[in-house]
């Protein structure tokens, strides 16, 4: 496992790597979310697949680009979300997921998988479900999260995490590093919050 304090997204080489939110909708109300903070929160107004797949296309002509990281919201409300994993993947380019990790399934790791992609990087906000819901949002949440980490574990997709540091979750570092042991996580990767409203 990586321990990284910079951007998870971080590349040893020279190609570009391209973060795409594809969606405003979410099924979370993060406390640490810009968005979610916003008085825009009802925009819902996101690209549709026809234009997901000329984007991609436009994209493709530039031969550095070696990665898209779809993400939002949350990337997997999208109900094209496969098609458009498999366009990306079409195109020589792989395509990733940044997700709060509560929709997973088993059949959809093995969509995505099958659809290319190799790495999914899920969201984590306290080693407690208390800590984590609390941020979050979401009662029940941790525990969804906890089993998406155990499907992941189980499959061929590379995992890794992001932890947003705040002062009602920096107490839970140490309990969160264990979790990305125990879940075998590639990546760990911590974020700095200031303060939240």
């Amino acid at each position: 496992m990586k321990i990284l304090n910079s951007c998870s997204f971080y590349l040893q080489n020279d190609k570009l790597r391209i973060l795409w939110e594809v969606t405003p909708r979410c099924n979370m109300f993060c406390k640490h979310c810009l968005f979610y903070q916003s008085n825009e929160k009802g925009i819902e107004k996101e690209l549709s697949t026809d234009e997901i797949y000329k984007i991609i296309e436009n994209v493709a002509q530039d031969k550095e680009v070696n990665a898209i990281w779809l993400s939002g919201g949350e990337p997997l409300l999208r109900k094209d979300i496969i098609d458009i994993c498999k366009e990306i993947s079409k195109h020589n380019i792989k395509p990733s997921i940044s997700t709060n990790g509560i929709l997973l399934t088993d059949n959809l790791i093995e969509d995505l998988y099958n659809a290319g992609v190799t790495y999914i990087h899920l969201s984590i906000d306290g080693g407690t479900a208390k800590t984590h819901e609390a941020l979050r949002g979401v009662k029940g949440s941790f525990n969804l999260l906890m089993k998406a980490m155990d499907r992941l574990k189980n499959s061929p997709i590379k995992t890794g995490a992001s932890f947003m540091v705040t002062k009602e979750s920096i107490d839970e570092m140490e309990d969160v590093i264990q979790i990305a042991i125990d879940k075998d996580l590639s990546i760990i990767s911590f974020y700095l919050v200031a303060e939240l409203r």
